[in-house]
């Protein structure tokens, strides 16, 4: 294996269902490079046995198994150093086998950033948020302003900075005077895949004059509105509710779905059932707090 066309991708989650990261693995395997993607398990302490395949091609995996409880950044502090350990120790470990690292996250940005400047290795920055306004709530006002500042200061160490919309491009060069490179995350798959796997979902059998809800996501327990539309969802026969995603809702949807047959859980699903899902359904929901920056 060539280190010119090694690259390592880096994200704080379970990255097999992030479709972003997967789109991106699968561009570089188009441009013959060889994509290892270090990614956290935080929900379990058991790792994958079977190998994950990305546009039908094998890519070698590699998991951070630890226990770690979604929304508790000040509670985490220690599992997050743990992770950053273990992928300085992975970026060292390889690092005759690629040029570019790819991270997705300011708090492995950090590690990515030591090993580029120890081993002379291109860093590739794609913001899929903004850590400090997806964060806010979750840190006192002081320290959300400083790790703000900090990603902004670090944003000027990668060779590239990729943003998804042509807003967060301005926010970027505003607050760094980096001018970022937009890729829009557009879906990459048709109508036709998506209706197949709707009918494979068997979820189509409901009455026609139910109004079907979905919400795939993160599955917070505050924020999100989700406990107030399972209660609508239970309480009348007119809707029926289509849930799927992970978090710290999980077991509580899942329960609701064993009382009521007007609340559907689907568990974790993958980018194309998360679309077909959506697609089928007559209203889909979000709540966003103009409180934090990014969503105004």
């Amino acid at each position: 294996m060539d280190y010119k066309t090694g690259i390592i991708f880096i994200r704080n989650s379970d990255a097999r269902y992030d479709n972003r990261l997967n789109k991106a693995v699968a561009t570089c395997q188009k441009a013959n490079f060889t994509p290892v993607v270090l990614s956290w398990i935080r929900g379990s302490k058991i790792k994958p046995l079977t190998p994950h395949y990305v546009a039908e091609q094998k890519v070698e995996w590699k998991y951070f198994s630890l226990n770690a409880s979604f929304g508790k950044n000040l509670l985490n502090i220690f599992h997050l150093l743990a992770y950053n350990l273990w992928i300085l120790a992975n970026l060292w470990k390889l690092r005759d086998k690629y040029l570019i690292i790819y991270a997705c996250d300011l708090d492995v940005l950090v590690p990515s950033v030591i090993v580029s400047l120890l081993g002379r290795k291109k860093v590739i920055y794609d913001i899929f948020d903004f850590y400090a306004h997806t964060h806010m709530n979750r840190y006192p006002r002081p320290i959300s302003r400083m790790i703000e500042k900090l990603e902004y200061t670090l944003c000027r160490f990668p060779s590239a900075v990729i943003v998804c919309t042509e807003n967060r491009a301005k926010i970027l060069k505003k607050n760094s005077g980096i001018e970022p490179i937009i890729v829009h995350n557009t879906p990459a798959i048709g109508p036709s895949v998506i209706g197949a796997l709707w009918q494979e979902l068997d979820i189509s059998r409901f009455p026609q004059h139910c109004l079907k809800l979905a919400y795939v996501g993160t599955l917070c327990d505050k924020g999100r509105l989700l406990k107030e539309v399972i209660d609508l969802a239970m309480s009348s026969s007119q809707y029926v509710l289509f849930v799927a995603g992970t978090g710290p809702l999980s077991s509580y949807i899942q329960d609701c779905s064993n009382k009521s047959c007007n609340v559907i859980w689907l568990g974790q699903v993958d980018y194309s059932r998360a679309l077909a899902i959506q697609s089928h359904a007559d209203l889909l929901f979000a709540t966003y707090d103009p409180a934090i920056t990014i969503n105004k």
